[in-house]
């Protein structure tokens, strides 16, 4: 049964928030995918900053969740472009990262920063108190 829901992961879901999550290591993206799509978020992935802007622009996501050590963009760098930009920057950030820069990434825009390892439920409360409440009661 828990393979089958695996396999739905990808899959789009109407009237579902949509999250992108920007994470170079495959194996923290897979679970933290399945964490969100069990607290009823569509998920998209970016492995780098520049990925990450355009699948912004393509997705408009409720919420942005992005690591500080991206190939070409870091997080960083990707927080100040997307709230300097009127079209992206009412969109919470939530930054997750293994460093300990909770200030530097307030400092460069994020609404938010949680350390790794992830655990589910810190992950989605944080995302559950980030994300438009018009759009987190669609799942109620």
């Amino acid at each position: 049964m828990e393979r089958r829901h695996l396999a739905n992961i990808g899959e789009s879901v109407p009237d579902r928030p949509m999250v992108l999550m920007v994470e170079t290591d495959s194996y923290i993206r897979h679970f933290a995918s399945y964490f969100l799509h069990e607290g009823g978020y569509e998920v998209n992935c970016a492995d780098d900053g520049y990925a990450a802007l355009d699948r912004v622009r393509l997705d408009s996501p409720a919420l942005i969740i992005t690591e500080l050590m991206l190939p070409h963009l870091d997080g960083l760098a990707l927080c100040r472009l997307l709230k300097a930009d009127p079209a992206t920057a009412a969109v919470p950030i939530l930054v997750f990262s293994a460093l300990s820069a909770d200030v530097r990434a307030l400092e460069s825009g994020a609404n938010a920063f949680i350390m790794k390892p992830i655990e589910k439920i810190a992950l989605l409360n944080m995302v559950n108190s980030l994300v438009p409440s018009k759009l987190a009661g669609e799942n109620s």
